[in-house]
């Protein structure tokens, strides 16, 4: 650097650091070593690394300097970007709505601990960080012993769908388990996400409480469940719709021609029609037909349902309820039967 001409190519800003840094170099004999940005030819600045070391003689005193400059622009942005992106992660880490655990795979220790299940478990930081997760109670349905956590590390993958875990105070709340293994900085680790179910199975419980009711209120009266997958053409019959269409439900694979092979062929036509009009007009979907049976007997069969849209407003099932009529049609033809002889 012959002369002091080259400050010109400097970011001003950043001169002044510059000049003091390699001042001290000269006056020392000491190696300069800094990354400062430099303008191109383009005027743009870009992010060098400089280093300079001094060529000295026998007696130790510097004859000259030798330096190099590397453009480092490339490795400074990729540097921005994983900062950038680590300080992304740390958000969602700290704002998740479900537990997070960072293991080191190597060793079982817990790493790191989001807020979220500290809050859900009840334990501070301090509680779970740095001890092995075979230590811990709270995870003792997984991690009973180091053999378990061996499984772990050899699987890099493990999932709960529903999975006790025991929060500080002795309660025992459900959750959905799900750890994979990754690298960070070539070091495994383990995350172990944890989301908390409980309430939810509270809901699926009430819901197949509702549901085995409405069934057996349904079942008393005679009448099955059923519902039309518009989308992919599919029907879905419980049991007792099987039953009373005379179809073998281990056999029914829910197509259309299994269908309306049962429904008397002069009957056909009224069905699909009040089906087309059910999702044409948004009206209640209300028919009487027969079903032959594999025996050839006929059974009159009385259906009502309703369509469903989806988001968009585009039909996509229609759901509802069959019974059997037979005994009323019977009446009904016997009495007309005996006002025509009257």
């Amino acid at each position: 650097m012959e002369g002091w001409g080259w400050q010109s190519v400097h970011d001003p800003n950043v001169l002044p650091k510059v000049l003091e840094r390699w001042t001290a170099s000269i006056a020392t004999g000491q190696p300069f070593d800094m990354d400062f940005p430099l303008r191109g030819a383009d005027g743009v600045f870009r992010s060098f690394l400089t280093r300079v070391i001094p060529v000295k003689d026998s007696a130790g005193q510097v004859l000259r300097w030798f330096g190099t400059n590397t453009d480092i622009s490339a490795l400074k942005q990729v540097e921005e970007a994983l900062r950038d992106s680590e300080k992304r992660y740390r958000r969602l880490f700290e704002a998740a709505k479900d537990g997070i655990l960072i293991l080191d795979a190597n060793t079982g220790k817990v790493d790191d601990v989001n807020p979220f299940l500290l809050k859900l478990l009840g334990y501070s930081y301090d509680d779970l960080c740095g001890k092995y997760i075979w230590e811990l109670g709270v995870f003792k349905d997984i991690a009973a012993s180091k053999e378990a956590f061996k499984a772990l590390q050899d699987n890099e993958y493990i999932r709960y769908d529903d999975l006790p875990l025991e929060t500080v105070n002795g309660q025992r709340i459900a959750v959905e388990f799900v750890s994979n293994v990754y690298l960070v900085d070539h070091h495994k680790v383990i995350q172990c996400n944890i989301r908390d179910i409980t309430e939810s199975k509270k809901v699926k419980k009430e819901l197949r409480d509702n549901r085995a009711q409405l069934d057996l209120a349904l079942l008393s009266a005679g009448m099955g469940m059923w519902y039309w997958d518009i989308v992919n053409n599919k029907r879905y019959f419980d049991g007792q719709v099987c039953h009373l269409l005379g179809i073998d439900a281990a056999a029914f694979t829910g197509t259309e021609d299994e269908f309306f092979g049962v429904v008397h062929s002069d009957d056909s036509a009224a069905v699909k029609e009040a089906l087309a009009r059910a999702i044409e007009q948004n009206v209640l979907y209300e028919t009487t037909y027969r079903a032959i049976w594999p025996d050839g007997s006929i059974h009159y069969i009385s259906a009502r349902g309703m369509l469903a849209r989806d988001d968009m407003g585009q039909p996509q099932r229609i759901s509802g309820i069959i019974w059997d009529v037979t005994e009323r049609k019977k009446a009904e033809e016997q009495l007309a039967s005996e006002k025509y002889l009257q």
